[in-house]
């Protein structure tokens, strides 16, 4: 059992997310509590798994109360903001973007699900920092094989992501050099207007700009492009980014597996694909198809996947050249683009 402690000013907040979490195994809201001092300080509690603070727009992010949670308990804490302004570090602690906690919201059962695996790896003590730290603990055939990565030139990055992408995404794009000159391609699997809090999350922590693809946009040599709601990224034969309105693949729309067929057809050699932590099969016969025309490519490790599914269904297509945690596929990164 997962035991949390909830922190909000919202009675609304705390009922719904009290009520969903405890349906969402083995988590418990032990405690519900209002984010002012005089309530935290009498609390009597016994140190839980996971302290869990929701801010309200309404009320400034209380970095007192914080630091407070932060001396009194061990416990790792994860802040829901949605004031990208009040983003603050303080040792432990994580931060991830809130929507508007409500049933009737399309986005709150995927943003539950991402807290919901965000909270069991916390509660392991596997903050993001951790799992980025973590060594090199898989590998296959195909990763200890010498390749002529000397002769290899880079023209693009392109990278699918599902459950757990947010915050894995958070700290891998950190890693990435300022002075990148290979564009980044991303699709994240998410709900429908949930793509501008991300970015304006990552932002924050990744060196390079982010922006959301445009149709008939060449991609640009540093730049970070996201997929578009509602629309399947694809590059042409010209090398401009193309939207289509397709049906769903793998039930997901972005799909993976849209961008990552065109970028195997018209990059071939030249390119770099990347399956991280999700759940399901998305973009993983599609990364065969990338290391089959001659890219490299990688798969994030069970030991730091939120949700083993995605990459865990690539290697056993074969279809990773590494299989490495997301400090060390960064750390690679390196190594290819001084090449």
């Amino acid at each position: 059992m997962i035991d949390i402690l909830l922190v909000s000013n919202s009675a609304v907040d705390k009922g719904l997310l009290q009520s969903a979490l405890n349906k969402k195994e083995p988590l418990h809201i032990v405690q519900t509590v209002s984010n002012d001092m005089d309530d935290l300080q009498a609390l009597k509690l016994p140190d839980p798994n996971v302290i869990l603070v929701v801010q309200q727009s309404e009320y400034p992010c209380n970095k007192k109360s914080i630091q407070f949670l932060r001396e009194t308990y061990k416990a790792p804490i994860i802040i829901c903001t949605s004031n990208q302004d009040e983003l603050f570090k303080i040792e432990n602690t994580m931060i991830f973007p809130k929507v508007e906690i409500r049933l009737a919201n399309q986005e709150f059962e995927f943003w539950l699900n991402e807290l919901t695996a965000l909270i069991r790896k916390a509660a392991d003590h596997k903050t993001p920092d951790q799992l980025l730290k973590s060594s090199i603990l898989s590998s296959n055939k195909a990763a200890s094989k010498k390749r002529k990565e000397q002769n290899k030139k880079i023209e693009i990055i392109a990278i699918g992501a599902s459950t757990g992408g947010p915050q894995t995404l958070n700290s891998f794009l950190s890693l990435l050099p300022k002075n990148l000159k290979i564009p980044v391609v991303i699709v994240q699997h998410m709900p429908a207007n949930f793509l501008s809090v991300l970015t304006g999350w990552l932002k924050n922590e990744c060196p390079l700009p982010i922006k959301i693809a445009q149709n008939n946009e060449q991609p640009l040599p540093g730049v970070v492009y996201f997929a578009p709601d509602s629309y399947h990224l694809t590059i042409n034969q010209h090398k401009i980014f193309e939207l289509v309105d397709a049906p769903p693949i793998h039930n997901v729309k972005p799909s993976v597996s849209f961008l990552f067929k065109s970028v195997a057809q018209v990059y071939r050699d030249k390119a770099i694909g990347i399956l991280l932590t999700g759940m399901g099969k998305d973009g993983a016969e599609e990364l065969a198809m990338i290391k089959e025309k001659g890219g490299v490519t990688f798969a994030q490790n069970k030991e730091t996947s939120i949700i083993f599914g995605m990459p865990k269904e690539a290697i056993r297509l074969n279809g990773a050249t590494y299989i490495m945690s997301p400090a060390n596929i960064a750390q690679k990164l390196r190594e290819f683009i001084n090449t």
